[in-house]
């Protein structure tokens, strides 16, 4: 062979397997020595090195082209799934997970930001069970801790932009190594960008809790179909396989957080116990290398402190000895979990007055929301026999925040009944200046109960008008289907409401009976409207 000939061989040599990034070693040597020896065929028919690449050109093609081509090749059928059983796909796509990770190699400061974004989603979370009294520590004014959450949900932003930044410096790093990948930087940036974005939006909006979930959703999709279209099978399937993964494991760790949760009582905090098992079924899904000694010994006492923590409570509900007295009762809410109390302590404190007014008016200013909750739907049940306690509702209710507290002290002045003109008239101001629709429904309701409707036709009408179809309904999908949204938690409510009052709500009944007929009506409300007519006729 032409001696001179070898530079030209070795140029177009090196510009094919460059595209070779994603064969194994020992294959790309393989492949290089078979087309030198293509190569060296052609060199030996020609003198002029610009000829042997001018040759080679129109022989084989351009080196970029057919080195991508080759690569496409070999992961087609290294990464196909076809033919496969389930423990060998989980086998493959564990694999292609180790291999894209290796491929991303994030460098110290993106590493670094993930885990000050997962410290500071478990400070917010910790800090709602903390004020909601779910969580130990000291006790802190909510002004404080609302402080504490608009600067943890800022940082959280500030912190994926800096993120964003960080990654277009990864791609510019991976491009001067030779591994141009564009499309993977873009793709990080926009997941990173959109996560900024949506997450502090689903905790400052809870009530477009349903909106903002669907564009996370629809992120999901987008990165799914971006993915498809990407050349490479190895970076289809890991997209694919990171998303379901994803998935499965938030499905999973909301699943046990709301078992363990009606078991124990436990608040939103219990999920941070469980990112350590999370981590370390993430380290053998994505075979990375295993854990330290060090960090084993912490993520079992870790985990024994979970096992010990959910046992203890379980086990102390379980042989927990009837409360003797109301207070004992009140205080035992807590442990309650999502459930609430039933006719049985009802039934206790009305056997049990004087001493359960007292019970109960500590349970209206108690730290605990759920126990305050409780006790609202406590006073509901005992009607009349609560009347002492209306001052306490009263003061409570000026000064309670928590929506679903609000709603049960609502309810309250409908169950005890009283018609004074005192009650009416706080009532009435109340419902006047309530800015949230659905608490508001509910102040309607006792407005209603306890008065006829040309005595207090604001609250009939806007019971009335609660019935109507909200303006921007339509067909039900996924969503509407659920009745999750504000709109639709207030006609829910007009009709639980109505179903309340009984025979007294004939004159909403052809209101109801047009809602239940309504194509846009979703499925839960429809069930709940029926339920109101069957209950008025």
């Amino acid at each position: 062979m032409n001696k001179r000939s070898e530079p030209a061989i070795e140029e177009y040599l090196d510009r094919l397997c460059a595209q070779l990034g994603a064969l194994p070693p020992e294959l790309q040597s393989e492949t290089r020595e078979e087309l030198r020896g293509h190569l060296q065929g052609l060199a030996a028919m020609q003198r002029d090195p610009q000829r042997i690449m001018e040759s080679a050109l129109r022989q084989f093609g351009d080196p970029s082209k057919i080195g991508r081509q080759l690569a496409l090749e070999w992961e087609e059928g290294q990464w196909s799934l076809s033919g496969l059983t389930p423990l060998q796909r989980i086998d493959k796509i564990r694999d292609c997970m180790a291999i894209e990770v290796e491929a991303a190699k994030p460098g110290a400061l993106l590493k670094a930001l993930n885990w000050v974004q997962v410290a500071i989603i478990m400070l917010y979370f910790y800090s709602l069970s903390l004020q909601e009294g779910m969580a130990p520590g000291p006790p802190v004014s909510r002004s404080a801790l609302d402080g504490a959450r608009w600067g943890l949900l800022s940082l959280y932003f500030l912190s994926g932009m800096v993120a964003c930044a960080g990654e277009w410096k990864e791609g510019v790093r991976r491009a001067a190594r030779g591994v141009a990948d564009g499309n993977r930087t873009w793709r990080n940036i926009l997941s990173r960008a959109s996560m900024a974005v949506l997450m502090p939006c689903l905790f400052l909006l809870p009530r477009q809790g349903l909106l903002i979930s669907g564009a996370m959703i629809a992120l999901c999709l987008f990165m799914a179909v971006w993915s498809r279209r990407q050349p490479s099978p190895r970076v289809r399937l890991a997209t694919n396989a990171s998303m379901v993964y994803g998935l499965l494991m938030g499905g999973v760790i909301s699943v046990v957080n709301m078992w363990v949760f009606s078991w124990t009582g436990f608040g939103d905090w219990l999920w941070l116990l469980l990112l350590p098992l999370y981590y370390c079924i993430g380290l053998w899904f994505w075979k990375r290398p295993p854990l330290s000694r060090k960090a084993r010994v912490l993520s079992v006492l870790v985990g024994l402190l979970i096992l010990g923590s959910v046992a203890t409570r379980a086990i102390e509900r379980r042989n927990a000895k009837p409360p003797r007295t109301p207070q004992e009762l009140v205080e035992s809410w807590k442990d309650n979990g999502i459930y609430l109390a039933g006719d049985t302590d009802t039934a206790f404190m009305r056997a049990h007055l004087p001493e359960a007014l007292v019970a109960l008016r500590s349970g209206l200013r108690h730290r605990n929301s759920h126990v305050r909750m409780e006790t609202a739907n406590t006073i509901e049940g005992m009607g009349s026999l609560a009347k002492p306690l209306l001052p306490d509702i009263e003061s409570r209710m000026n000064e309670e925040d928590d929506k679903s507290v609000r709603i049960y002290l609502a309810m309250t002045f409908g169950g005890i009944g009283d018609t004074s003109a005192k009650t009416i008239a706080f009532l009435r101001a109340v419902f006047n200046k309530e800015p949230d629709e659905e608490v508001k429904t509910y102040l309607a309701g006792s407005l209603a109960r306890l008065t006829a409707p040309r005595f207090d036709p604001g609250a009939w009408v806007w019971l009335k008008d609660s019935l109507k179809p909200p303006s921007n309904a339509h067909a039900p999908s996924f969503g509407s289907f659920l009745g999750s949204d504000a709109s639709w938690d207030r006609r829910w409510a007009a009709a639980y409401v109505l179903q309340e009052m009984g025979v007294k709500a004939r004159p909403a009944l052809p209101a109801l009976e047009s809602l239940r007929d309504d194509a846009t009506t979703p499925a839960r409300v429809k069930g709940k409207v029926e339920q109101a007519i069957n209950a008025i006729k």
